[in-house]
């Protein structure tokens, strides 16, 4: 990010190790050209959970849910640097011992804005 990489000329596929990943196919280098790929300035997802549980956040694509990353059943704090999107959280205390126990909140990431979700 705010970085120039030097490639052979050619065409790729890129992966840039954002959460969640940010996949650029088909880009095309070409000779003494310079080829611009812009990533979007992440957001910050505060969680709070109040107890240590299990957890995970999600993006939401259209009518799905795509796994982002794990909450630390441990921690009683979680932050994550994420890319623009609709997400869900899904948290479940330690002492929950049935999933329908879980609770859900939306979360909507703005380029360097935070959000803070208490459970």
């Amino acid at each position: 990010i705010n970085t120039t990489d030097k490639y052979l000329v050619g065409r790729y596929d890129l992966e840039f190790l954002t959460l969640p990943r940010l996949k650029v196919e088909d880009v095309t280098i070409e000779q003494g050209k310079t080829a611009t790929v812009l990533v979007p300035q992440t957001g910050v997802l505060n969680i709070l959970p109040g107890t240590p549980g299990y957890g995970a956040v999600f993006l939401r694509e259209g009518d799905r849910l795509v796994h982002v990353v794990d909450l630390d059943p441990s921690a009683l704090r979680h932050q994550y640097r994420l890319l623009p999107g609709n997400y869900q959280v899904v948290y479940r205390s330690r002492s929950a011992n049935r999933t329908e126990y879980s609770t859900t909140k939306d979360a909507v990431i703005e380029s360097g804005r935070s959000v803070t979700i208490n459970f």
